[in-house]
């Protein structure tokens, strides 16, 4: 079996919301603490959730960050909707 964490970022932060609705939040974790929370997977999806609602990448220092630690072994969505996004990202 295979798997993959995900980090859902809203606000700079690593949220997880209740069906997935802003203001919701559970659980709201610095960017440093979900990469400690997922780092022994090797491999993440991250979700740029305000990207997702406003259609274009929002939080990507956030993306990178989590990008560098995973040495680029992750999967991005959330606001990518051209290929020049997809290249940003």
């Amino acid at each position: 079996m295979f798997i993959i964490p995900s980090i859902d970022i809203s606000g700079g932060y690593a949220v997880k919301r209740v069906r997935g609705m802003r203001g919701t939040e559970l659980v709201r974790l610095s960017i440093d603490d979900a990469i400690k929370l997922t780092r022994d997977f090797g491999f993440v999806h991250v979700v740029d959730l305000d990207g997702a609602e406003r259609g274009e990448l929002v939080n990507i220092n956030s993306i990178a960050r989590i990008g560098r630690e995973f040495d680029g072994k992750c999967e991005v969505g959330g606001g990518i909707r051209t290929v020049d996004a997809g290249r940003e990202a």
